[in-house]
């Protein structure tokens, strides 16, 4: 289910209502909701989505190709001979029709070729400009974004025609999805995920709070580095790298000296991870 956006969803919108050549840029912290957006957002449009990969640009130059070539004819069998003239064909496409290019993780791209910003820049200047092209560049690397798309020292700058940088969602837009909650445990589960919606998506709405292991497999989410890898309790399947996590910061807790909260404090925290780690069915032999 698709919430909230609303500004950002009208302004793209009229983005594409004007016709003319656009590039917005599109950046955020990674599981914030970028892709959904974009993908809501060309949906029952003429588009081509392309997601870069952390490869080399060869890889990276076969997958548009087949992008492109799929949005174009429908067959992925040729792949361009250089980003040179991939970025031609774009134009050739968008010389009478709208056309929205997407490219996610555009710095994996711009690492992959560090002389793609200066093309596209090329591009922007003397080839896009008469066209009905709107060219969307996204990505989760905010300094890169920031400096390497943005800033003044980049080639792209100035080139942008609007920039969003997408924020987590307010505990206001996340009521509409748990509307059967109280709004104590709301707030309780709005703080555990930090209005990220992949970790929102994970609250069942419906089950008391109290009485599932909402909070608990939550707040090992939140603070745990992402990972496949997973490990298996009573209830769930938890990854391990959560399970790293949460003994560390037990382990953390317990052996720091230079912890300035009072003696109660400190012992209240330790009880209450000591419960999130008994309620998630593990052993005290496990448990640091």
């Amino acid at each position: 289910m698709f919430i909230g956006r609303t500004a950002e969803m009208s302004e793209l919108n009229r983005l594409y209502g004007t016709d003319s050549f656009e590039m917005p840029v599109i950046y955020g912290r990674r599981r914030v909701g970028k892709t959904r957006l974009i993908t809501e957002f060309i949906q029952g449009k003429k588009a081509i989505y392309f997601q870069a990969r952390r490869t080399n640009a060869g890889a990276n130059l076969h997958g548009f190709s087949q992008a492109i070539l799929a949005g174009s004819v429908g067959a992925a069998g040729v792949s361009f001979r250089s980003f040179d003239e991939a970025f031609d064909a774009l134009a050739t496409m968008a010389r009478t029709e709208r056309l929205i290019v997407v490219i996610d993780e555009y710095p994996y791209l711009a690492q992959s070729n560090p002389e793609i910003s200066s093309l596209l820049q090329d591009k922007i200047d003397h080839l896009y400009k008469e066209t009905k092209l709107m060219l969307i560049l996204c990505g989760s690397s905010l300094s890169f974004m920031e400096e390497q798309v943005l800033g003044y020292e980049s080639p792209l700058y100035g080139r942008r025609t609007a920039q969003f940088k997408i924020m987590p969602l307010d505990f206001t837009t996340t009521l509409d999805l748990w509307q059967s909650m109280g709004r104590e445990d709301a707030a309780v589960c709005y703080g555990m995920t930090g209005g990220i919606p992949a970790y929102i998506e994970k609250v069942d709405p419906v089950a008391p709070l109290k009485a599932t292991s909402n909070v608990f497999f939550l707040l090992l989410r939140a603070i745990s580095l992402r990972s496949r890898v997973t490990c298996y309790c009573k209830s769930a399947a938890i990854p391990s790298n959560m399970m790293r996590s949460c003994k560390q910061l037990l382990r953390g807790a317990r052996r720091s000296r230079r912890l300035r909260a009072p003696r109660e404090s400190l012992r209240a925290t330790l009880r209450a991870m000591w419960i999130s780690w008994r309620r998630l069915g593990l052993s005290s032999a496990s448990c640091p």
